[in-house]
């Protein structure tokens, strides 16, 4: 991990500031709440703080994946790392999770296999956030390149589910 000086920090949160829409107020605020005191520059906490709330906004679609993705990378010091540099994630999967609530959330996920799709999906903090999950679905290819008739690879129903809220 590399040390951030106030400015690299200033300029990391103003990016993500600048790429998050003026109607979605609220994330803005949400993300200068965030925001590490002068005593947190050193920290881990804040870095993994501002990760999992750029992944929620990245989830809710009021950032993009690339915004996040370049964050992530400049405050924990990696570069991001794309489908060559990683060969257990290079074919695409789509997955639906599907609630209690009748709502349905997409998440692409690249990795080894269906079931490796869902298992990386599970460690995310967004699906981790996600209450009354009943069933997941994974599909082949990302979910722009997915056709309206597309089956399945792979379901997990309530009982086969992890990491699932119980609230």
């Amino acid at each position: 991990m590399r040390t951030l000086d106030q400015n690299q920090i200033e300029n990391i949160f103003q990016e993500l500031r600048d790429n998050i829409s003026p109607e979605h107020g609220k994330a803005i605020i949400g993300l200068d709440n965030v925001k590490p005191s002068h005593h947190e520059f050193e920290s881990l906490e804040w870095r993994y703080r501002l990760g999992g709330y750029t992944e929620a906004l990245c989830a809710c679609d009021i950032l993009s994946n690339s915004v996040y993705e370049s964050a992530i990378a400049e405050i924990f010091g990696q570069r991001p790392m794309d489908g060559a540099d990683r060969p257990g994630r290079k074919h695409k999967y789509s997955v639906d999770i599907k609630t209690e609530q009748n709502k349905q959330f997409t998440f692409d996920v690249p990795s080894m296999n269906p079931l490796d799709a869902y298992f990386q999906l599970t460690k995310r903090i967004a699906y981790k956030t996600i209450p009354g999950i009943v069933s997941v679905l994974v599909y082949a290819g990302f979910h722009t390149d997915r056709k309206p008739d597309s089956s399945p690879l792979r379901s997990f129903e309530k009982d086969e589910l992890v990491f699932v809220s119980l609230v």
